[in-house]
């Protein structure tokens, strides 16, 4: 499956996603890459950059966590996938490609998913 396939389905699937009403009945969970409802995770394996998993589970744990911001989480993300793709020879351009990705999808259309986590974590305000 090539990159562009990728991005175009994965940004119809998210953006189709963020503009839908608030998921009823959310179970807070870190379980792996993807928006709520919809987890590439497997894909992601798949493509052979499973090394961005544990970003996504941190990531999901931050959006989950009170006194903590959208912009905050999403730089973490950048730094944790930038680090793993580093370390992750020979698919480092492919991982850097899927990663940088990810990042800029959840960074435009990721108000939803952090708004929704904040929500089920019974997080009063936003830092």
């Amino acid at each position: 499956m090539s990159t562009s396939y990728f991005v175009i389905l994965f940004l119809t699937i998210f953006i189709s996603t963020a503009s839908s009403n608030p998921i009823l009945n959310y179970t807070q969970s870190h379980r792996g890459c993807g928006p709520i409802g919809i987890d590439i995770t497997s894909f992601l394996q798949n493509e052979g950059v499973g090394v961005i998993t544990p970003c996504c589970i941190d990531h999901d744990a931050c959006y989950s966590s009170c006194n903590t911001t959208r912009t905050g989480c999403n730089d973490s993300f950048r730094t944790c996938t930038k680090n793993a793709c580093a370390a992750q020879k020979p698919s480092t351009l492919k991982c850097s490609t899927y990663a940088s990705i990810l990042y800029s999808v959840t960074s435009v259309f990721g108000i939803p998913s952090y708004d929704v986590s904040q929500r089920a974590a019974n997080c009063t305000g936003k830092a």
